[in-house]
């Protein structure tokens, strides 16, 4: 059955939307989508365009990246929270580093009021002193890495399996 020309996607017409929904684990997911919020006519609108789709196009990959790169980022960025977990905590244990990470901001913000001569650039001192309250922060950034890197793993496997040719 054909329901557009070559070229022309359009809206999906009622006789796709009843063959999807003809589907009863389709038409279960199709009800738990929309009852959280999500509109019905963009649920559509995006199987319509899958449907149209097609293989050979590489339409899930990202401009300017290798699709390799998208399936092993998720790991490099673990590792960078595993590293940032790392020299945090040997710096903190650290005598010298451990006082300097504790009152760099109040000296800082000594430096940026008074225009001290300092090791530390103008622009760096004046950005660190005026986001002061979000300093402690920092130490939820492994964390926020790691979901980073889930999320990301996430969508990826999802857009492949979605990207794989159709088994009939």
């Amino acid at each position: 059955m054909r329901w557009t020309q070559p070229g022309e996607i359009g809206n999906p017409p009622v006789s796709f939307q009843n063959k999807i929904l003809g589907d009863r684990h389709a038409k279960v997911a199709f009800q738990k989508i929309t009852r959280v919020g999500v509109k019905a006519d963009f649920i559509w609108k995006m199987l319509w365009q899958l449907a149209h789709r097609t293989v050979e196009s590489n339409w899930y990959s990202v401009p300017g990246l290798p699709l390799y790169y998208l399936t092993r980022f998720p790991k490099r960025v673990r590792r960078w929270a595993k590293d940032i977990e790392n020299v945090s905590r040997k710096m903190l244990l650290s005598n010298a580093y451990g006082r300097t990470i504790s009152s760099l901001p109040t000296f800082l913000d000594f430096k940026v009021g008074y225009r001290l001569p300092s090791l530390v650039p103008a622009t760096l001192a004046r950005r660190i002193s005026e986001a002061r309250a979000d300093l402690p922060e920092l130490i939820e950034l492994p964390k926020l890495l790691r979901l980073y890197a889930d999320h990301l793993e996430a969508v990826c496997k999802f857009t492949a399996y979605h990207a794989s040719p159709v088994q009939k």
